[in-house]
This record gives C-alpha cells, structure tokens and sequence, in this order.
C-alpha cells in the first residue's frame, strides 16, 4: 500500500506539471483559508497543490510557505466553480521542505475539493483526518464578509471552471454510462475525480489458459493503440517468450510492462487466425479527465464536494469509459470545453443480453454470447452458450431476437416469468421475478479542456525525457519546479494493479468489438 501511495502521489505530481497554471488579476474575489478541525492536530499543515488540473502558484516564496506555516495562508479566487488539490504534511517535515531537502514521504496521498464561491466571501475550511489513509475530509465551517480592497491587482486571484457545455451521448456511451452510474450511486451519490493517469493496459484476458489470449480490448487504451484484438495470443512482449514463463500471466505482463517507460518502446509478436504479426507503439498512459458527478441535492448548491475514492473494479470500469466518453467528444470538435451529461432516472427496459439467432432442429433460438452485469438475465442465471427457446412459454416461429425483445418488454415489473433454455443439450426452465435495473437521476461535468492541454504535454514528455538534478527536482519546459522523491525515471507502476475487472472472471464493461456488432447479432 505504501508502495502504492507513492506512486500515486507522483502520478498527481506530474499531472500537475503537464498544464498551465492560469491566474488573472481583478477586483472580485473569495478567499479560502485550511485549517484543521482538530485542536490538537496543530502540527499538520495543508498546502494548495493543484487549481482546476494546473499546478497552483507561489510554492517559491518565502512568505507562501511561512504563511502555510503559520496556518494563515489564504487563497484568493474568482468567484464561480473550483476544483482545489490539497497535500496535508507533518508541519516539521514541511519545515524540511522549505529548506530545499528531502522530506522523504512525510505526507497523505493529495486530496482534492471542487467548491462554488461568492464574491467578498471568506471560507473558513476545517480538514479533519478520516482514518483512511489518514486523508482528510474537508467542510466549510464559516462564511464570513470580506471587503473588496483585499482582490487588488498584487493578489492571485485563481480562474474559476469554465460554464459545461451540455451534450447527449451516442445509445452505446449512454448505455454504458447509466449502467455505471447506477453502481455509482450505491457507493457514493455525490462526486469528484480529479484528472489522472489510467496505467492500465486496457484488455481482458483468459485466465483459464496457459496464455495471453485476448477477449476484449477497451476502447483508446493502451492495448487499443497497439492494435490488440479479441482473440489475439500474445507471444512475445519486447523479446521475452512468454511460453517459457510459469508463472501467473497477469504478473508476467505487469512486470515487463513496470519496466517501461513513458515513451518507451512496446513490441509484442501474436498469433491471430494461426499467423505471426508484430505490434510495436510507444508506451503511454490514457489521461482521464476531471468529473464531478451529482446523484442527488439537484436543486440546491453545494458548497464544497470531497474526492471520494470508489473500490478499483468500479474505478476501472469508470476510467475506461471516461476515455472513450473524452475521445467521443474530441471527435465532436469539444475538447476544448467542459460538457455536462443529464439523464433523467428510469428503468433499463433491456434484459442484458447480447446474442445472436440460430436453430435447433426446424426451430428458431436465440444462442445468448454475454450477459450484462446486475441485469434481470444474471439474476435468471443464464449462462454464456444457453439457447433460449421460449419466454412464458411463447415459442419463436420467427426471428428470435424479435420475438425475445417483444416479450421482454411486455413483462410486468415484479412479475413471475419464465425462460427456457437448452444448456449442454438439457432442456431447463428458469424462473424468476422481473426486476429490470433503476438508472438513476445523475448530472455529469467532465473538463476536457484540461484533458486536452494534458495529452500534448504528455506527447512532448514522451519526446523530451525528463532530465533530474542531484536535487532530484524535476524542471519542466513550463516553468515549475516540483519535487519526485523516488526514481530518476517516470515508470508505469508494476504493482497498481488491485482490480479484478481485467480478469475474464469479471465482465468487461466496454469490449471494443461485441456480437451485436454483426448482422446476425441482437441485444436484448
């Protein structure tokens, strides 16, 4: 875990490096000023790291780190939407920083906050520790009146977020996005992710072989970029045969993958239809944008929301189809602006299915290919390979998938059904009670500015290799200084890898090619 924090505090770190830090000068401002909610804690300190995606300014001057001392510090910013990124340090370690030496790893994982704030208005803000990962919680404990004289042009007064643009997603985005939502919902009603690096290869993988055979490849990912395929055996990663390594696959490919750096080159050699091809890209990281979500308190504002971390299996389903939702709206000449995504709450009138037609005998029947997760077909227990015949014991005298989706939609919410099947040449009847999955009411605000300015400084990074000093202070063509304090290289990291969904035994949740692709195929 320790291991895993500090990769993802040099993650942040170097988020922070690849945009500009605006700030403008004005006349109208808020100030917002860290304090901890504990007494006692008056050794713990908390420093703006991070404004809206950018590295926050001033970390050179004496008199910033004096004041974050002193816990006086304010921040002054223009009134509207903020999204703030927080470290919380032990103030001696702090100390150590502002002396320019090594503070070793003497402070949480960054915390972030997205609040709104009115014009002449001071936020007394009290960080209490949550006791995981010893991250802070912050709330607003008072507003207090401020006068306007305090937003003259010697102060930095940060830029708010820019107005979202609201925009409807293509049937399959939407789908998938409602899908997740309603898993959202459960965990956390109310949201905000800030931008960040998916590492993750982007396949699922059968580990029910001795190989690296692909059942589905994510869409923009890695494993996308380099032209992996469902199907596809990988042979060979950057000249190691995988055929002569025992050990558990997925370690095999993480660990070769950990050794990698950003820009380095992936070579890989597979088997596809019983011919060798050779795959070669640069190895770089997806970048998913900011989002803040919203499942409830739709009429009223909120004032201050935390970053709420979510279990992994549901992070990656969530990064994967922040990416394809991104590159939909860069295709959509919107990667420039900030969108918002509305849905109304409403049932999922889909069984969960995907299939396609075939016969057995003289008879039509519809052969199920993948089952939808939570769907009413996962709780009938239906299994990949089930030939339906019937529903309520309505047989298929035409198409099948017609006849199936017909039915469908005419059961009654919380109404016995029945489906019969053929599973390994047995004939079943599944029973079970129609509970079609509630979509909940959600709106979404993803910043896709911010994800655009991140992709070309992350090209230029892949170009241009970071370079440290003795210091190990990394210097970037922009202008900030920031501190890395383990590795001389920006590595992937090996061992980030605690989720489940890129094990066949989870369902991938956005397959790049799926059965209802083809003609022949049906989605129910």
């Amino acid at each position: 875990m320790q291991y895993q924090s500090r990769l993802y505090k040099k993650s942040l770190l170097v988020i922070s490096a690849l945009i500009f830090s605006l700030n403008i000068h004005a006349n109208e401002c808020a100030a917002v000023k860290i304090t901890s909610a504990n007494p006692q804690e008056h050794d713990v300190v908390y420093e703006l790291v991070g404004h809206n995606g950018a590295v926050a300014e001033g970390h050179n001057k004496h008199s910033y780190f004096n004041a974050v001392l002193d816990g006086t510090k304010e921040y002054y910013l223009a009134p509207g939407l903020h999204t703030l990124t927080f470290n919380q340090w032990d103030k001696r370690y702090y100390q150590r920083f502002k002396r320019g030496l090594q503070p070793r790893f003497e402070r949480t994982l960054p915390s972030s906050i997205q609040m709104i704030v009115e014009k002449n208005k001071r936020y007394n803000v009290a960080a209490k520790s949550s006791g995981k990962d010893n991250l802070p919680i912050f709330s607003i404990e008072s507003i207090e009146d401020i006068s306007s004289d305090l937003c003259d042009e010697d102060k930095v007064t940060y830029i708010a977020s820019t107005k979202a643009r609201e925009i409807q997603l293509n049937n399959n985005l939407d789908y998938k996005l409602k899908h997740l939502m309603a898993k959202m919902k459960t965990i956390q009603e109310n949201n905000l992710f800030p931008l960040e690096f998916n590492w993750s290869f982007g396949a699922v993988f059968d580990t029910n072989q001795n190989s690296f055979k692909t059942l589905a490849v994510f869409p923009y990912s890695f494993a996308s970029k380099l032209k992996l395929t469902s199907g596809d055996k990988i042979l060979e990663i950057n000249g190691v045969d995988v055929k002569s390594i025992t050990s558990d696959p997925y370690s095999v490919l993480y660990g070769l993958l950990g050794e990698l750096g950003l820009g380095h080159d992936v070579n890989m050699t597979i088997s596809r239809a019983e011919k060798q091809h050779k795959l070669s890209n640069k190895y770089l990281p997806a970048i998913v944008p900011s989002v803040n979500y919203k499942t409830t308190d739709f009429d009223t504002v909120q004032s201050l929301t935390n970053a709420t971390a979510i279990p992994e299996n549901i992070k990656y389903q969530y990064n994967n189809l922040m990416v394809e939702i991104a590159e939909y709206a860069k295709n959509n000449d919107l990667d420039d602006t900030a969108i918002m995504i509305k849905s109304p709450e409403k049932y999922d009138v889909s069984f969960g299915i995907t299939g396609k037609n075939t016969t057995i005998g003289n008879k039509s029947a519809f052969m199920v290919m993948r089952i939808t997760e939570n769907s009413p077909a996962e709780n009938l227990h239906l299994k990949q390979g089930d030939m339906i015949v019937s529903i309520n014991e309505q047989e298929f005298t035409g198409a099948a998938s017609v006849i199936l989706a017909s039915n469908i939609r005419a059961l009654e919410k919380n109404k016995v059904y029945t489906v019969s099947i053929l599973r390994s040449g047995i004939k079943q009847v599944l029973t079970g009670i129609y509970t079609p999955i509630l979509f909940p009411k959600f709106e979404m605000t993803v910043d896709l500015a911010e994800r655009s300015l991140a992709l070309n400084a992350l090209f230029d990074l892949a170009n241009n290799p970071m370079e440290f000093t003795k210091e190990r202070k990394l210097r970037y063509n922009y202008g900030i200084e920031l501190y890395d304090y383990r590795s001389s290289t920006l590595r992937t990291p090996r061992s980030h890898r605690s989720d489940a969904s890129w094990r066949s035994s989870s369902k991938p949740s956005s397959p790049s090619k799926s059965s209802s692709s083809s003609k022949s195929s049906s989605k129910n």
